[in-house]
Order: C-alpha cells, then sequence, then structure tokens
C-alpha cells in the first residue's frame, strides 16, 4: 500500500531567480589571459535601482542604445564592393541630400534584437496569409515588400540603360 501522505505526481515547486546573479567571466588573450573577474547580472529592475540608482541605469542604457545604432546606421550604409568613395557619397547624398541616414521616427522605432525584414520574408509571410484566406494582410505585406525592393534598388548602383 502507498504512503498517502507522499503525492504520486508531485508538482515541481518554481524556485525564483535570485535579484542578482554572480557571473564569472574569463580573460581569452591579451595580458590578463587566464584571469577571471564577477559580473552582476540582475533579474530585478527595483535591486537594480537600489544598487546603481535612476541616472546611472538611464546613463548605461543610452550609451548601450546609442552603440547599437551606430553600429546599425554604419552597416546598413557601408562601401558596397567595388564602389568607389565618390560613388558612394552620391548614393548616400541621393538617399539623404539633408545627410541625416537615421531619421527621429526611425530611431523611435527601433528596437534592440529586431531585424528589418528582408523583401523575401516579407513575401513568405504574405503567401502564408493569402493561403489562410487573409488577402488584405497578404496585400499590405506585399507593400511592404515593394517598398523594401524600391529601397534596396536605390541604394544599388543604377542599372544599365539601354
Amino acid at each position: 500500500m502507498s504512503d498517502p501522505t507522499v503525492p504520486i505526481n508531485p508538482v515541481p515547486t518554481v524556485v525564483p531567480k535570485p535579484d542578482v546573479e554572480f557571473l564569472k567571466e574569463t580573460y581569452g588573450k591579451g595580458d590578463l589571459n587566464g584571469y577571471t573577474f564577477i559580473i552582476p547580472e540582475y533579474n530585478n529592475l527595483d535591486k537594480l535601482t537600489l544598487d546603481y540608482g535612476v541616472q546611472a541605469i538611464l546613463d548605461l542604457a543610452n550609451t548601450s542604445i546609442a552603440a547599437k545604432l551606430r553600429t546599425k546606421v554604419k552597416l546598413d550604409h557601408e562601401l558596397k564592393k567595388g564602389e568607389t568613395l565618390d560613388a558612394f557619397r552620391a548614393r548616400l547624398k541621393a538617399k539623404s541630400p539633408d545627410g541625416v541616414l537615421f531619421t527621429q521616427e526611425q530611431a523611435t522605432a527601433w528596437r534592440p534584437g529586431t531585424r528589418e525584414k528582408s523583401a523575401n520574408m516579407l513575401m513568405k509571410e504574405a503567401q502564408e496569409l493569402f493561403s489562410k484566406g487573409d488577402v488584405q494582410g497578404g496585400l499590405a505585406l506585399l507593400e511592404k515588400m515593394k517598398a523594401k525592393l524600391l529601397e534596396d534598388a536605390g541604394d544599388a548602383a543604377p542599372a544599365p540603360t539601354v
């Protein structure tokens, strides 16, 4: 006979993460190769705010956002293989006559960790919507795909005229 005090299928207990965990990082090269250091990883915004203060957290967030956007803008506006610097600058000038490569609207809409969908990805999503009977949704994605293709074509070298 089984013991009635022991559940047959015990429910697993959820153990909450601590407010802060400490991770060990190791230098892999250079003068400090093999040495380690400990970094905090916060899982609780209240604890983070208590330890660092709001202004320090905002400063860290703003620095991180600026670095990520700087990299994104640079990668989005690279000199293409075989393109001369003059042609590159002319292409940038045509695309952004005011010299602004990333607008306030784009900065407001940007979210970390998100990537812009390619024309092929938009086409696949449109096809999925069409197959589910969502014609309006599919057409909206096709419009986005068209705009993306036109934007990409504007970045490319002009097609030769015949």
